[in-house]
């Protein structure tokens, strides 16, 4: 699932919402009705009319009217205005009614349930304040004698009808409160899955992101990386680092559209790569049709040297099927240099492992003035390879910033001795 899907799930949950409180006030509205309906029917039929009473006809119109509105799906605006609207009633039949003498004044305990389900926390004390300055209006109305006379006539059934009005609608709220508490839990349930699903989203973009990284860094720099240990870089006292560069490249490349030189460079170098990997070696880096390896960083070897003289032999034979199979006039020349190197990332954006010294350097020198489809070594790499690759004199190259320097083609490894008797 990702983040759109995510988005649009909780716009969901918000939607059913209020669905459900739609639903609610559509029960609220009809069964309140009701109620009022039969209890002013009984109070007519009883010859116990209640001027006040008249009120309910409104009520009974006002609450018809809102179900309409709420079925055509304005539950918010509607939630509000119907705690209002019967508050400002309630308010008017208690101050013809006797002030806080009335039996009406419980009518304000019914709103308060009914707004404890429909509003948010501050509008419910929006509304306990309103009626606690009502209250105190009205006390302090009754106190200055500025009541009107009251209007409602004392019967004995007037005070039945009151109370059984407030028990219909607190049972109603009642049902209510514990059907928006299952709700609340199915919810929860639901935000809990979605929680879980987008968790399980994000350990899944984590692991890409770390699969990604290690691409281009090794895992104990990416890992170095991510704890934010920064600069990076270590010294190796022995590595082997391997340059090759494919002969002729640029005029290949000048006289090919764009999109096949990428994918010919992307095959060989994948290639490489296959093999690097098969090795232990770490690739470093491609620049150009340049191809960069070492063996040793970052983690030390001993063999350093035979792996990447393996290396290099693959390589070699690896690029010649491939330039035969496809009938390529190319060539591969590839320079080996052994020695100490410093290693590392710099820099914030767009990170490399990368390396540094003489070493480097030398390795570079030793591929660029090599020959085609030739490995050339160093005396330091001949030495470290004695005994188990033939490595034939060259004599010596002028090497800039090094002066004279023996070097040697890598050939083969060397032929074991014939065992005494066979």
């Amino acid at each position: 699932m990702d983040v759109t899907v995510a988005e649009q799930t909780l716009w969901d949950g918000e939607v059913d919402e209020q669905r459900r409180i739609g639903v609610m006030l559509d029960r609220i509205f009809v069964a309140t009705a009701v109620a009022i309906g039969a209890a002013t029917v009984f109070q007519a039929a009883s010859q116990a009319i209640d001027p006040l009473m008249s009120l309910n006809l409104v009520v009974i119109a006002l609450f018809m009217g809102l179900r309409v509105v709420v079925r055509r799906g304005h539950v918010r605006a509607v939630s509000v205005g119907l705690v209002i609207t019967l508050w400002v009633l309630v308010t008017v039949a208690v101050w013809f009614d006797g002030g806080l003498k009335s039996p009406s004044i419980a009518a304000y305990l019914t709103i308060l349930m009914l707004a404890a389900l429909l509003l948010r926390a501050r509008a419910l004390w929006i509304y306990l304040a309103l009626s606690a300055a009502a209250a105190l209006g009205l006390v302090l109305a009754e106190g200055a004698g500025w009541l009107p006379p009251k209007q409602s006539v004392d019967s004995v059934a007037r005070p039945f009808f009151v109370h059984l009005i407030h028990l219909l609608a607190s049972t109603l709220f009642l049902y209510m409160a514990v059907d928006s508490l299952e709700r609340a839990r199915a919810r929860a349930r639901r935000n809990q899955e979605r929680a879980a699903m987008l968790l399980t989203q994000l350990e899944r973009e984590k692991q890409r992101a770390d699969e990604l990284l290690h691409n281009i860094l090794p895992e104990r720099v990416a890992d170095q990386l991510k704890r934010k240990l920064h600069p990076i870089a270590e010294r190796f006292e022995a590595a082997t680092v391997l340059f090759a560069d494919i002969a002729e490249f640029t005029r290949f490349a000048a006289e090919r559209p764009p999109d096949v030189v990428v994918e010919l460079l992307n095959d060989i170098f994948s290639r490489f790569d296959a093999l690097a990997e098969e090795r232990g070696l770490e690739k470093i880096k491609t620049i150009g049709d340049a191809y960069m390896v070492v063996a040793g960083i970052p983690t030390p070897r001993a063999d350093h040297a035979a792996a990447m003289a393996e290396m290099a032999l693959a390589m070699r034979d690896e690029f010649a099927r491939f330039v035969a199979a496809r009938e390529l006039a190319l060539g591969v020349r590839i320079g080996l240099h052994s020695g100490p190197a410093v290693a590392g990332v710099i820099g914030r954006r767009k990170f490399i492992y990368d390396l540094w010294g003489d070493t480097v350097n030398t390795a570079s020198r030793m591929e660029s003035l090599g020959a085609v489809g030739e490995i050339q070594v160093t005396e330091a790499v001949a030495r470290e390879l004695a005994g188990r690759f033939t490595c034939t004199p060259r004599g010596t190259i002028a090497v800039k910033g090094k002066g004279e320097l023996a070097v040697f083609w890598l050939q083969r490894p060397a032929e074991k001795p014939a065992a005494v008797g066979s």
